[in-house]
């Protein structure tokens, strides 16, 4: 069972709030596809609430895998990082936004359901992807839908585009739907999360040789020759495109990673890319 965001901290309950996705195998657990809240200090589940119930799926599924469940669910957990905002009556309230389309209004300090919205159809890429975001001051709650073809699971239609809901009530101040007919590929909702996502690694690989992964870990690529930062080609280029995914199409991914996981540990603890690179990676701690 994944989590695919960071969690979010109220300091005033001093807990910690995230999302669940699906179970990867059955037995369906009753933790999959829900919200968590969990002490800061300890750790110990406050309490959890479920959304969707046996949803079991993971990737052998799209092509027919041996892992595949054996009855797969419709893959519709949560990939947004939820978001505590004043509701306008004085009340503090967690906002989560579900891949099914949902908006689900809690109460932080027992998980009790205030009011849940049903904006779009949903599916495995939402939805409701990435990025909710509040305006207190407005009283309006951001959604950015993306409803790309993956398995609808509802008979609402798709609504690609960014919805702005009244935080007390959920009701539907405005929204603004984007014809994506003649896109391919980029999705409202879901690409913005993934350009941007992009777009920073990108400055940061070039300004201080870092992805935000490095970032966090206090390691940086940088050149073999001199122990410098490595130039930006070198890390985007050559690391991450054109000498691994060359490698996969002639090797395979799983002899790929195999070799990758030998040499990592390794004299030099340096991967096929960095060979091929000329680079490693630094402690900067």
């Amino acid at each position: 069972m994944p989590v695919w965001s960071s969690p979010t901290y109220d300091s005033n309950s001093g807990l910690l709030f995230f999302g669940a996705g699906e179970n990867y195998s059955d037995p369906a657990t009753i933790t999959s596809d829900a919200i968590f809240a969990v002490g800061a200090d300890s750790g110990k589940r406050r309490w959890v609430k479920q959304f969707t119930e046996g949803d079991t799926f993971n990737m052998g599924c799209l092509i027919n895998g041996l892992n595949c469940p054996d009855a797969p669910g419709p893959d519709l957990g949560f990939g947004v990082l939820p978001v505590i905002a004043n509701n306008g009556k004085d009340r503090q309230v967690l906002y989560v936004g579900q891949k099914s389309g949902h908006v689900h209004a809690m109460d932080p300090s027992s998980g009790e359901v205030l009011w849940s919205k049903h904006l779009s159809r949903g599916g495995c890429l939402g939805g409701i992807h990435w990025g909710l975001a509040a305006d207190e001051k407005a009283g309006i709650l951001y959604v950015p839908i993306s409803d790309y073809p993956s398995g609808g699971h509802s008979d609402l239609p798709a609504v690609p585009g960014m919805f702005a809901l009244n935080l007390h009530d959920g009701s539907v101040l405005w929204k603004n739907l984007k014809d994506t007919s003649a896109l391919d590929g980029f999705w409202p909702g879901l690409s913005a999360g993934v350009a941007s996502y992009l777009l920073l690694n990108g400055w940061l690989l070039w300004q201080k040789g870092q992805t935000l992964g490095k970032y966090w870990l206090k390691v940086k690529i940088v050149s073999s020759k001199d122990c410098e930062t490595a130039s930006i080609w070198k890390p985007i280029f050559v690391r991450a495109l054109f000498f691994p995914l060359p490698l996969l199409v002639l090797v395979g991914f799983s002899y790929f990673v195999l070799v990758d996981l030998i040499l990592i540990f390794g004299k030099d603890r340096r991967c096929l890319h960095d060979y091929a690179a000329d680079t490693f990676v630094k402690d900067v701690s």
